[in-house]
């Protein structure tokens, strides 16, 4: 049905109901007739942080190239040790970034760390998301 490496999975789903409402996904007999019916999807088992196992699954995805490359970026920011979720802004990035790093700055640091993120960074590139950052919104 769909591509697999040992840790994830490539393959096509829809939205596609049954008569009991509920989602056929992957089953849809569409998709077998269709090509061009559903979206790509990856899932991926991440390592256990906390010793639950977690599934990532994203969709919509235009190709299973697409998908795939995106499944391998997720198994290889685990791998390095960063997670990250796309739609992170630099604003909610920097933010965090603050809480992390407050119980080991001094208060004025941290009052002055925090006084240039919301004065100067989050205007200015706040709105982007982390991973789409550039160095030429910077020097903007």
């Amino acid at each position: 049905m769909g591509q697999r490496t040992k840790r994830g999975r490539v393959y096509r789903r829809c939205g596609c109901q049954d008569e009991n409402k509920k989602q056929l996904g992957p089953w849809c007999m569409r998709l077998l007739e269709d090509a061009k019916h559903g979206t790509w999807t990856y899932a991926v088992d991440l390592a256990p942080e906390d010793g639950r196992r977690r599934v990532r699954r994203r969709s919509g995805f235009a190709s299973r190239a697409e998908a795939a490359r995106e499944m391998a970026a997720v198994l290889d920011g685990e791998l390095r040790g960063v997670y990250e979720n796309r739609r992170t802004t630099v604003a909610s990035y920097l933010r965090e970034w603050l809480t992390i790093k407050k119980p080991n700055l001094a208060p004025n640091t941290y009052a002055g760390y925090k006084a240039c993120v919301e004065r100067d960074l989050i205007p200015a590139f706040g709105h982007h998301r982390l991973l789409d950052l550039r160095a030429k919104h910077i020097d903007d």
